[in-house]
């Protein structure tokens, strides 16, 4: 192990939990003390290794108006037990933008290069190695996405998970006979294969599971928000294979 010197961030705690702590000496015995390096400070006052810039830059996002960067506050002990605090997930919808919308602003015009968007969110990974004026960049441009692109909303989908309504089992449904129809005359139909919109990765529809109305909105709006589609024979999601 590297010695430790007084005043430096234990690199352990931060790796792992995502918490600051300092090395305090004790003039008398000259032992030295972790201690925890608490409350929010401007992010230009921090160091790289500071993983408290973290708290700072949730605070200082949901300041901003229309977004919500989620944190702590959610855990109640039960449906959610844990946050990690190195994710810095922002819900993005009330801006008006989808959160596949601002990753893609993020990429193109501020050459900011986030972990995902997906309808709703988006997600960046922090770590100790971010420099404060990273994070005070990032914090700046979704400031200044929300002036120049903010909308009022209209036609935004909220709903990320629908209950699927299940007609046969998924072996049942595979191996049985099938045909490929236009997407739009498969409502009603039953899907004999997969089709996921990453993120998040989760199927909209599964082998066995019948097609509504809703599911296909759904999927063209996630096709149109520029999400992408996986899971089908055909990779562009103008047919599905259903069961003849």
């Amino acid at each position: 192990m590297f010695p430790l010197q007084a005043g430096e961030f234990s690199k352990v705690h931060l790796g792992c939990r995502g918490e600051a702590y300092t090395i305090a000496e004790d003039a008398g015995s000259n032992k030295l003390t972790i201690v925890p390096a608490l409350g929010p400070q401007p992010l230009r006052n921090r160091k790289r290794g500071d993983l408290r810039g973290i708290f700072t830059a949730r605070e200082e996002i949901n300041a901003v108006g229309g977004y919500y960067a989620f944190g702590k506050e959610l855990c109640n002990g039960n449906s959610v037990f844990d946050f990690d605090t190195t994710k810095l997930s922002v819900h993005t919808l009330d801006i008006g933008l989808a959160g596949i919308e601002v990753y893609d602003i993020l990429r193109d015009e501020y050459d900011i290069q986030i972990e995902f968007g997906d309808i709703g969110n988006i997600l960046a990974y922090l770590s100790i190695g971010d420099r404060p004026q990273e994070i005070e960049r990032l914090v700046s441009a979704l400031a200044e996405i929300k002036r120049r692109y903010h909308t009022d909303g209209t036609g935004l989908l909220s709903q990320e998970y629908i209950d699927p309504v299940v007609a046969a089992s998924p072996q049942e449904a595979f191996y049985a006979p099938k045909k490929s129809l236009p997407l739009r005359e498969t409502e009603g139909m039953v899907c004999s294969e997969f089709v996921m919109c990453y993120p998040p990765g989760i199927p909209i529809l599964a082998p066995g599971e019948r097609i509504t109305k809703e599911i296909l909105n759904y999927i063209e709006y996630a096709k149109a928000k520029g999400c992408s589609m996986t899971g089908p024979e055909d990779p562009d999601i103008l047919h599905l294979n259903v069961l003849a």
